[in-house]
């Protein structure tokens, strides 16, 4: 009779617990972002700024579309799979690398078509911190649901360190767009190597079994309609706003949209962070 209001009563304190450490995870990089967001809105003009955020926002797209389904079965299938992770880590490996040769397969083919010389070296930057970002959100996945807040803290600390030093330093010294789109590339690449490298140690990429992917395409497929359109809503104005008036419009636009939009997503994020591991859990 008391148990289940006992192990509810357990459950409320590690939420508790947990939204407290990943309020110290996420706060302090999130600071250590806005202040990065405020010196290159300092350093890059307006058009390089747009040209920044443009990219960003492909790259949002793109992460969304292809690796963000795999990041959901990460979380999902995890636990469920503590008795064979070897396998399972290597399913996932080996489906990270095929949608990645798609995907440089695709990049190339669009920077040779574009016409604008920058643009073309934007987009190989831009497919390099596709791959960067989306691998740091798959080992982000596991040390959330492997309830590792410490660690969890290092990897987005170290990325935000690396990122405004790089990034901030590239921008003084006149790169222009690229220096925080480098910055972050190192950062993403930077951060998985200190902290979460060893959890792929003598994981060789090897395909699911039919029966296991077609269990992970069932359950990640149709979540990537609602991210992508939830993607529609959040990150298409500033393509559309590139497209119909230009770069420099986007620049001044993204300046004041990203500074107050990471300040108000932030606790929700934290609390949401916290909770889905715990939940998987039940």
């Amino acid at each position: 009779m008391f148990i289940m209001p006992r192990l509810q009563g357990e459950a409320i304190m590690m939420l508790l617990r947990h939204s407290t450490y990943y309020l110290l995870a996420r706060g302090v990089p999130g600071l250590v972002n806005v202040a990065a967001l405020a010196l290159f809105t300092r350093l890059l003009a307006p058009d390089e700024f747009g040209r920044y955020a443009l990219v960003l926002a492909g790259v949002g797209l793109a992460n969304v579309v292809v690796f963000q389904w795999l990041r959901l079965v990460m979380i999902r299938f995890f636990q469920a799979n503590r008795k064979n992770m070897e396998s399972f880590l290597a399913g996932i490996l080996g489906l990270f690398l095929t949608l990645a040769v798609a995907v440089t397969g695709s990049g190339v083919l669009l920077g040779l078509l574009w016409p604008d010389p920058v643009w073309q070296r934007l987009l190989v930057l831009a497919v390099l911190l596709l791959f960067a970002q989306a691998w740091f959100e798959l080992n982000l996945s596991i040390v959330q649901v492997k309830m590792m807040p410490g660690w969890y803290g290092k990897l987005l600390g170290s990325k935000a360190m690396l990122s405004l030093v790089i990034g901030g330093t590239l921008a003084w010294f006149g790169v222009g767009a690229a220096a925080p789109i480098i910055g972050l590339i190192v950062a993403h690449s930077g951060a998985f190597v200190l902290f979460a490298l060893f959890f792929w140690r003598g994981i060789s990429p090897r395909w699911p079994n039919n029966e296991a992917l077609r269990e992970q395409l069932r359950y990640g497929l149709p979540l990537t309609v609602t991210f992508a359109l939830a993607w529609v809503v959040s990150g298409s104005d500033r393509l559309l706003i590139g497209w119909l008036i230009d770069e420099h419009a986007v620049g001044v636009y993204a300046a004041a949209y990203d500074l107050s939009f990471q300040g108000l997503t932030l606790l929700l994020t934290i609390i949401n962070t916290a909770a889905y591991p715990l939940a998987l859990n039940v």
